[in-house]
């Protein structure tokens, strides 16, 4: 099984995390570097890995500021990317890491559902998804259980938790009807 890290998602978003509820949802520290900002520069100043320009936008720098990379806020969504993965035979595990946050409430709701209905016909893959803003994860359980009755097998859903304030996460989680969840800690 091959590993293809955001891939199939058609959404590639970045906000700035401890100023802006968004995308990178607070960290509550604050931090003078950001290390998901640096993470996206790289990523949009490598051509390799910026081929397609998925990355362009979504950072700025500001020299001599106290943050000095900083999120735009844009949300690039690439439907095409998306779709990619039903025709893609050779098992991989795609995964959506939490600074990608699947949930984030400036999505709007039409498009994780398109995600979601997309991961399930794509039975060959397994989807790898850790979320940060859990507050819309009732609604899209919801949705998922009246229109399949069982979350779809191939897909792992996960919270994570900085600290104290984001252990209401791990009872959103629980409450879900996906057969594999799981908490991260590592940053706590």
């Amino acid at each position: 099984m091959h590993s293809a890290v955001g891939y199939a998602s058609g959404i590639r978003r970045c906000r700035r995390s401890a100023q802006f509820d968004h995308w990178f949802s607070p960290c509550y520290g604050g931090c003078e570097r950001c290390e998901a900002a640096e993470n996206v520069l790289r990523l949009a100043e490598d051509p390799t890995l910026n081929f397609d320009k998925h990355f362009d936008r979504l950072v700025q720098v500001e020299r001599n500021a106290r943050r000095p990379i900083t999120f735009t806020g844009d949300i690039h969504f690439y439907p095409d990317n998306l779709y990619k993965v039903l025709y893609d035979e050779c098992s991989k595990v795609y995964t959506f890491p939490c600074c990608a946050d699947f949930l984030d409430p400036a999505l709007p709701m039409k498009v994780i559902l398109e995600h979601i209905d997309v991961m399930r016909r794509a039975r060959q893959h397994v989807f790898v998804i850790t979320i940060r803003q859990a507050d819309r994860l009732r609604d899209v359980n919801d949705w998922v259980l009246a229109k399949y009755r069982v979350w779809p097998h191939n897909i792992f859903i996960g919270v994570e938790v900085f600290g104290r304030y984001d252990l209401e996460r791990i009872s959103k989680l629980g409450r879900t009807g996906a057969d594999l969840k799981w908490v991260d800690l590592s940053r706590w």
